[in-house]
């Protein structure tokens, strides 16, 4: 009977969006698996998961309108009173003529900058009360180089921003600080402004110290891309010489060779106190507050106590691969995938190595079955290069999951039937689903 083959994908669903490989290890309890978020430039939030806060009254300066709206639909999902405007002269007559508990601030306004129109209320207003002013602003440098003083800002978003970090600071959900000019400030140390940021790095620093913990330094006890003589003798007398490598100033991931080019190195948690790294890093130390830094003992005790279940001939192998298992196993059992728009593979993971070397160490692990993938996303790359900084991208109509199963789509003509193979296989037999006339 008649019928004509051509390609089809099967949608396989959203539900596997997990970690890229899990470890395999023996006799311990299974980790849950980590749903990883995607950073957008916007990234979506859902208002109504957010815990309920008190109604407050916003004025959202900004002469974007896509920004605008955007602003004016989360704020009112979450119960607040919304009032916009375009441009300094009239976000200033709106101060005059209404109280506002929020004020988010475009730093580059039309007919007024910002900053002058939060200074400009703060000199002018007698009655004591004032809103806090959010700075939202793309031009970092340039509002910390403004003439006028940016710390009449109470807070700082940065531009592209996430609307769940929105929400938080206009809802006052951020731990305040006490800064110079008696206004409050995130401890977000990668979203205040440099001064700032400096000291609080200092005192982050002593807290850290205090907590006598032995540790490397990023970039001070590396000679280019190897651990200094001294430090290097100090690891190969012990492999618990040191607890975990501090990073203290910005870093690429990839300037973090050295770590996996000095063995047992990779073993230790990476703490970064600057928020460059990401997800590549253990532990984001820019996000502690003074208060928290017990967290950082709380890694270093997990990372200790797997560690001594790992032999020395593992944490010392010349194989990457070996090395990577032992990385996988004290870093909690899991190699989790991040998506990182700067790489040529679009991907960064937990072990500060390139994607591509990852893959490939980690592809021979899963052969002798010591990982396990699962499914995380799908990219199209360069025949040539091997980049996947290509605007392609496959997906299901109906989830939007990239998660897809390449399959023969046949059409049985004699009933005019249309469907996947699978819906005609029957063992061997191909049988039409409508009919069950069998195909030839």
């Amino acid at each position: 009977m008649g019928h004509t083959v051509s390609g089809y994908k099967k949608c396989l669903g959203r539900k596997t969006l997990t970690a890229n490989i899990t470890l395999a290890v023996p006799d311990q309890p299974e980790q849950p698996e980590t749903p990883v978020t995607p950073q957008a430039d916007l990234q979506p939030v859902n208002a109504d998961t957010l815990p309920t806060v008190d109604r407050q009254r916003i004025l959202v300066a900004e002469d974007n309108k896509v920004t605008q709206d955007l602003l004016k639909l989360l704020l009112n999902q979450r119960g607040h009173e919304v009032d916009t405007v375009a441009n300094g002269h009239d976000a200033l007559a709106a101060l005059k003529s209404q109280d506002y508990d929020v004020v988010l601030m475009d730093f580059h306004l039309p007919e007024m900058d910002g900053l002058k129109v939060a200074n400009a209320f703060r000199s002018g207003n007698a009655s004591g009360v004032e809103p806090r002013f959010v700075a939202i602003t793309a031009d970092m440098e340039g509002l910390l180089a403004h003439g006028d003083n940016c710390e009449s800002f109470d807070g700082l978003l940065p531009k592209p921003f996430d609307l769940e970090r929105v929400c938080k600071v206009v809802e006052g959900e951020f731990e305040e600080i006490f800064v110079p000019n008696g206004h409050s400030a995130s401890t977000d140390l990668s979203r205040i402004p440099a001064e700032q940021s400096a000291a609080l790095h200092s005192r982050m620093h002593g807290q850290i110290q205090s907590l006598n913990h032995k540790f490397i330094r990023w970039p001070e006890d590396f000679d280019g891309d190897r651990l200094n003589s001294e430090k290097l003798q100090a690891l190969m007398d012990s492999a618990d010489a040191f607890d975990a490598i501090l990073i203290g100033v910005d870093t690429k991931p990839a300037d973090l060779s050295a770590i996996w080019a000095t063995k047992a190195l990779s073993a230790l948690p990476v703490i970064d106190l600057t928020g460059s790294l990401g997800k590549v890093s253990d532990l984001d130390g820019s996000k502690l507050s003074i208060s928290d830094v017990d967290s950082v003992s709380n890694l270093i005790d997990e990372f200790h106590d797997r560690r001594t279940r790992v032999h020395a001939d593992v944490l010392f192998a010349d194989e990457l691969e070996t090395r990577l298992l032992a990385r996988a196993y004290v870093s909690g059992g899991k190699l989790e995938p991040s998506y990182e728009p700067s790489t040529p593979w679009q991907v960064t993971y937990n072990a500060a190595l390139p994607a591509d070397v990852l893959e490939q160490e980690a592809g021979r692990l899963c052969t002798l079955g010591y990982l396990e993938r699962t499914f995380f996303d799908r990219f199209a790359e360069c025949g040539q290069c091997g980049s996947s900084r290509l605007h392609v991208r496959e997906e299901c109509n109906s989830c939007r999951s990239p998660n897809l199963q390449e399959e023969h789509y046949l059409h049985h003509f004699k009933c005019a039937y249309q469907g996947p193979e699978s819906d005609f296989r029957q063992g061997d037999d191909l049988v039409c689903p409508k009919c069950r006339k069998e195909l030839s």
